[in-house]
């Protein structure tokens, strides 16, 4: 039940509290970041780079009856250069490991997923992140964020939604919302361009990223 839970955009007063969301119940548990060998924490760019999200109004809140954020998702209009753009971001921060090897992952799982090729669109409309406070969970909130996402794309004139899950429960959410896997690659199975093995799992349940599109 969400009847204590209300949804609205995230607005330019609510940036500050956001971003504090996003870095302790987002980064603390997604499974990419957590995947990564030596380096738990999230790297100050990548919360940034992330962040920068928030200012381009296509954020939603969900809410308590206090109006303290419980949940919280992000839109993103992805282009066709996105790939090239986050592997020219991975050289300019050749001093944070973490974070460009990251970048260039991410990369990679776009060139794989190959949305507008596969697709025959121009644009997608692309859901960041999605995430949920622990106490919050397991209330459909994380899919009542992504249907306004959803509905968000539409009211923007996109044809299809793009998400990228690490996180199973998330990626089942996809699944009952008819997204389609296009790609996945397990974080075990991949290797950066020197060829080194950059994750290890923390568990057996969240082991890879898949990609989902849904046409709308």
């Amino acid at each position: 039940m969400t009847d204590d839970v209300s949804f609205a955009p995230v607005a330019p007063a609510d940036y500050a509290e956001a971003r504090a969301f996003i870095v302790k119940y987002f980064y603390a548990f997604e499974p990419m970041n957590r995947a990564y060998i030596g380096q738990k924490e999230a790297s100050d760019a990548d919360v940034e780079f992330t962040v920068k999200y928030l200012e381009r109004g296509l954020g939603v809140k969900a809410v308590d009856r206090d109006g303290k954020i419980v949940g919280l998702s992000l839109g993103y209009i992805g282009q066709e250069n996105d790939a090239e753009v986050m592997r020219q971001e991975a050289e300019q921060h050749g001093g944070d490991r973490k974070w460009r090897d990251i970048l260039e992952f991410l990369a990679y799982v776009q060139d794989g997923a190959d949305v507008l090729g596969k697709f025959g669109i121009d644009v997608a409309y692309e859901v960041q992140l999605v995430a949920v406070h622990p106490d919050y969970r397991g209330r459909s909130i994380g899919k009542k964020l992504v249907e306004r996402q959803i509905l968000k794309a539409k009211e923007c004139g996109f044809r299809g939604v793009y998400v990228d899950c690490s996180n199973v429960f998330t990626a089942r959410i996809m699944e009952g919302l008819g997204f389609e896997c296009i790609h996945e690659i397990a974080f075990a199975d991949y290797r950066t361009t020197e060829g080194l093995t950059i994750f290890q799992p923390e568990d057996e349940v969240h082991t890879m990223m898949r990609s989902f599109f849904k046409m709308i």
